[in-house]
């Protein structure tokens, strides 16, 4: 197909046409590139994973806070009581067979989401 024969194409159905792999308009002025997808975040997604845990701590939803926050780097010795507060609601049977009390450790753990990013 020739350049006429694209014009004509376009301007019977409107629309783009591709001159050597460029997008062209109808008047041959290039065609501004579209920005890159933003990866791993849908439109309206918070990325500001504090914010996130914040929430999560001021609704009472712990299992969702405790579930994020286990997976940050950096948190030090809070990391090992975020983790066993963690299991100690997931699998409460499991704490109490290593001789640890499940209530203990998720009530240690929401003190330190409270320290950390609470309101």
């Amino acid at each position: 197909m020739t350049r006429a024969e694209a014009e004509a194409a376009v301007a019977r159905m409107g629309g783009v046409i591709c001159v050597d792999g460029v997008p062209v308009d109808k008047l041959g002025v290039a065609l501004p590139k579209r920005p890159p997808p933003v990866r791993g975040k849908t439109p309206g997604e918070r990325a500001d994973v504090g914010a996130t845990i914040r929430d999560h701590v001021a609704a009472g939803r712990w299992r969702e806070a405790f579930r994020i926050a286990v997976k940050l780097r950096g948190l030090g010795d809070d990391a090992k009581v975020i983790a066993r507060a963690q299991d100690g609601l997931a699998r409460p049977d499991f704490c109490r067979q290593l001789g640890r009390d499940p209530d203990v450790l998720v009530e240690a753990g929401k003190a330190v989401l409270r320290r950390r990013w609470g309101t």
